[in-house]
């Protein structure tokens, strides 16, 4: 079970990085228009 939690716990670590760096991109695209 202990596995689970730390797997849930790293994709969850990882989808937040990934729509940070999606929030980044498109704050980028903004500024560029």
């Amino acid at each position: 079970m202990s596995l689970l939690i730390v797997w849930t716990a790293i994709l969850s670590f990882g989808f937040r990085d990934h729509n940070d760096d999606e929030l980044r991109i498109m704050k980028v695209m903004r500024m560029g228009y």
